[in-house]
C-alpha cells in the first residue's frame, strides 16, 4: 500500500510539470488574442502583405480541482498556438509563427535560467510546405474559439455516452484548427470552420471530431477522422443503404435478373458488379455526381487492384437510385492437362511410318497439352466508393472453393442453436421477424405489405422475410450482412434448399431499423447455392418452411411459414 500510495504522488508530481492546469471549463483564456496580435506582428517583419489563413491550438492538458490535483474528466486550455501565413510575395512557402500561451508564472529566478537555456515564447519560421487554404482569415476571428469549442462539446452526447467520465478521454479536447472553407469552386471568400478534435470514441476507437461554422456556430460536420464511411453523399441529402455484389458474364443484368452474394466460385466467376443503394429526396432537377470505386484484396498491404471513376446522372423525379460499377480481377497461368486425344497405339503407329507431317507432333502422341486457366485470387475483397471525392460507402465479398462455399452452407444446415435476437454490431435488438408475399423483387412500400405466416400455393409468387430491429442512431454508417438458409421440411426431413444474402447497411442518423429480403424460385442460382444436386422444383411446394438469419456467423433469428 505504501509503494502504491508513493507510486501514485510520483505520477500526479509528473502530471503538474508537464501540463498547465487550470480550473474545469476555462478555456476563453485571454492569451489567444494576445498572441494573435504578436503573430501579426512578426508576418509583418516577413512580408507587408502577409494575411493569416491558418490557426492551430495544440497542448491541450487536464484542469485541476481547487486542490491542485488534476482533473481527468476536464481538459485545460491550450499551451500552444500556431499561426500560418502566405503572401503573394513568396508563392511557394508560409510563415509559421508559434506562441506559447497560458504558461504560468515562475518565480524569477528560474524564469531567469530557462531563458538562458534558450526558452522562447514565440517561435517564427518560414517553411516550404503548401498551405492548408489561400483564403485569408477575417479579422479577430480567434475569438470565437471559446464559443466553438462550447458549441462542439454540445454535441459529443451520442459518441461519448458509452464511455466512463473517470476513464474515458472522449469529451477531452486534444486539438483546434481553423481556416476558410470555400463553398464551391468559384468562392474566393469562404466561411471560416474551426475543426476541434477530442478523444477516443469509447465504441469505434477512433478520433471524435465536430467542424463548427465560426460564423453562425453551426455544427456542419461530424467524425471527419472516422475510418467508417460517411453513407452520407451530401449534395444529394442522401444516405446509402446498402452495397451488394453479384456475378455476371460481363453485361449488366437486369436488377430481377442479378444473383446478390458475398461468396463467389474463385475460378468460375468473371465480372463481379457492385451495386450502391441510395434514398434521397428528388432533387428537382439533373444532379451529376463523380463516383470512384476502388478494389482491394485484404491481405494487409494495402495496394488497389483496380480503380475507376464514372459520372452518374440522377434524373429529377428520383428518390432512389441504384449506382453500379463492375470489374474482372482475374489472373492466369499455364497447366498441363491431360490429353483426350492421346493414343499410344496411334502414335506408335504414325512413329514407325515415319510420317513427315504428322510424326511425334500429332495430337494422338501428345499425353498433356497446354491449357490457359483463370482464376480470382481466394480471399476477402474490399470495394470502397467515393462520391465527389468523398468516401460514403463499402463493401467486402469472398472468393472461395467450391467446397468451402458448400461447406458453409452444410454448417448452417447444422446449427440447431437458439436464436440470439441480438445484432452488437450495430447494438440492436430483434423486435420480430415477419413474412409476407409479392410478385416484384423490390419489396411494396410498408403500408401495402400485408404479413401472414400462411400461404397459398396457387397464387404465392415471392415470399419476404423482414426483419425489425431496436437500435439508437450510432452516429455511423454501419454495414450489416444477412445470411439466410431456407429450409424445406419434406417427409418429417429438413434440408436447406436456397441460401440468399442480403448486404445492407444502418445509416448513422437511422435508429430502429427494418430489413427485407425475398426467397422465389424464377432463378435457380439459390437453389444451386444451397448445394443441391437435384433440378429446381421451379415452385413453391406445399409445407412448411423457416428461415434462419445470420450475421457475423451467429444466428439472431428464425421464423416460419406454410404454404398450403
Amino acid at each position: 500500500m505504501v509503494r502504491f500510495i508513493g507510486a501514485l504522488l510520483v505520477a500526479i508530481v509528473a502530471a503538474l510539470v508537464v501540463f498547465i492546469w487550470m480550473s474545469p471549463g476555462t478555456h476563453a483564456d485571454q492569451g489567444l488574442a494576445a498572441a494573435a496580435a504578436q503573430a501579426r506582428g512578426e508576418a509583418k517583419k516577413w512580408q507587408t502583405n502577409a494575411a493569416p489563413v491558418q490557426i492551430e491550438l495544440t497542448g491541450f492538458g487536464f484542469a485541476t480541482r481547487p486542490s491542485g490535483i488534476p482533473d481527468m474528466t476536464h481538459a485545460g486550455p491550450p499551451r500552444l498556438a500556431m499561426f500560418s501565413f502566405i503572401s503573394p510575395s513568396m508563392p511557394r512557402g508560409i510563415l509559421r509563427v508559434s506562441v506559447r500561451i497560458n504558461e504560468p508564472p515562475l518565480p524569477a529566478a528560474q524564469q531567469q535560467a530557462r531563458n538562458a537555456m534558450g526558452y522562447k515564447t514565440v517561435m517564427v519560421d518560414v517553411l516550404p510546405s503548401a498551405p492548408p487554404s489561400k483564403l485569408p482569415l477575417p479579422a479577430n476571428v480567434e475569438s470565437t474559439f471559446p464559443q466553438a469549442l462550447a458549441r462542439a462539446s454540445e454535441d459529443l452526447g451520442k459518441d461519448c455516452a458509452r464511455g466512463d467520465p473517470k476513464m474515458s478521454s472522449c469529451t477531452l479536447v486534444q486539438t483546434a484548427e481553423l481556416h476558410m472553407y470555400p463553398r464551391d469552386q468559384a468562392d474566393t471568400v469562404g466561411r471560416p470552420a474551426w475543426t476541434i478534435r477530442f478523444g477516443q470514441h469509447p465504441r469505434f476507437r477512433d478520433t471524435v471530431s465536430r467542424v463548427v461554422d465560426a460564423t453562425s456556430m453551426n455544427v456542419v460536420a461530424r467524425n471527419i477522422d472516422s475510418r467508417s464511411p460517411t453513407g452520407i453523399i451530401p449534395g444529394l441529402g442522401a444516405r446509402v443503404t446498402a452495397v451488394r455484389f453479384f456475378v455476371s458474364s460481363g453485361t449488366l443484368p437486369p436488377a430481377a435478373e442479378r444473383k446478390y452474394d458475398d461468396l463467389f466460385f474463385y475460378n468460375a466467376a468473371r465480372y463481379i458488379h457492385w451495386e450502391m443503394q441510395v434514398v434521397h429526396p428528388a432533387p428537382g432537377q439533373p444532379r451529376q455526381l463523380t463516383v470512384t470505386d476502388m478494389w482491394a484484396h485484404m491481405r494487409g498491404l494495402g495496394e488497389i487492384l483496380h480503380r475507376d471513376t464514372r459520372t452518374v446522372t440522377v434524373e429529377p423525379h428520383w428518390t432512389q437510385s441504384w449506382v453500379t460499377g463492375s470489374a474482372n480481377l482475374m489472373g492466369s497461368k499455364t497447366v498441363q492437362n491431360s490429353n483426350p486425344l492421346y493414343d499410344p497405339t496411334e502414335c506408335g503407329r504414325r512413329r514407325r511410318e515415319f510420317n513427315p507431317i504428322f510424326g511425334n507432333d500429332y495430337a494422338v502422341c501428345q499425353q498433356t497439352v497446354p491449357v490457359e486457366i483463370y482464376f480470382w485470387s481466394t480471399g476477402v475483397y474490399e470495394v470502397k466508393l467515393l462520391v465527389d471525392q468523398r468516401l460514403v460507402a463499402s463493401g467486402t465479398f469472398s472468393m472461395r472453393d467450391k467446397n468451402d462455399i458448400y461447406g458453409e452452407v452444410a454448417a448452417r444446415a447444422r446449427d440447431r442453436s437458439a436464436p440470439s435476437g441480438t445484432i452488437p454490431a450495430l447494438e440492436a435488438r430483434v423486435a420480430s421477424l415477419r413474412f409476407f408475399e409479392s410478385g416484384d423483387v423490390q419489396p411494396p412500400v410498408t403500408s401495402q405489405r400485408r404479413y401472414a405466416s400462411s400461404f397459398p400455393q396457387a397464387g404465392t409468387r415471392n415470399v419476404f422475410w423482414q426483419i425489425d430491429l431496436k437500435h439508437e442512431a450510432a452516429d455511423r454508417w454501419l454495414p450489416v450482412t444477412f445470411e439466410a438458409p431456407l429450409f424445406f421440411t419434406e417427409a418429417g426431413r429438413e434440408r436447406v434448399i436456397q441460401r440468399k444474402v442480403l448486404q445492407a447497411a444502418a445509416p448513422g442518423d437511422w435508429s430502429n431499423t427494418s430489413y427485407a429480403d425475398w426467397f422465389g424460385w424464377s432463378n435457380d442460382y439459390y437453389w444451386d447455392r444451397a448445394g443441391s444436386t437435384t433440378p429446381s422444383p421451379r415452385r413453391w411446394l406445399p409445407g412448411t418452411y423457416r428461415v434462419d438469419l445470420h450475421v457475423d456467423g451467429t444466428k439472431v433469428a428464425s421464423g416460419s411459414f406454410e404454404v398450403r
